[in-house]
């Protein structure tokens, strides 16, 4: 389990590219942009970036134009803390709930004086 939180918390060498180009930029660059940087395919790239953004590297936006919506990437912060993972309690339990036979066998006391 530990090492599954730990694998979560590192980052990937496609990761570290993006970061690092994103880093150098002035202004935030879009998903085509990026992917032309990295020479990545589309869905490679679009992972590595909504990754980053979930763990707080990255910033993003849409923007509205005429020609359509773009969403941008803009780079945050190099270092960012690490959350304490909570984790969190079965919806179910394993045990079985026992109750009296007579409930089950005439739920409604029916033909009963």
């Amino acid at each position: 389990m530990a090492d599954s939180i730990k694998w979560k918390s590192m980052m990937t060498d496609g990761q570290a590219k993006v970061l690092a180009y994103l880093k150098k930029r002035e202004t935030p660059a879009t998903l085509k942009q990026v992917q032309l940087q990295m020479k990545t395919d589309k869905r490679s790239c679009d992972r590595n970036l909504r990754n980053l953004t979930r763990k707080g590297y990255l910033k993003t936006e849409v923007i509205v134009s005429v020609f359509g919506k773009e969403r941008v990437y803009e780079f945050v912060t190099e270092k960012v803390e690490e959350k304490p993972v909570v984790k969190e309690r079965p919806k179910f339990h394993k045990s079985r709930v026992t109750t009296e036979p007579k409930f089950f066998n005439n739920p409604f006391n029916l033909g009963q004086t």
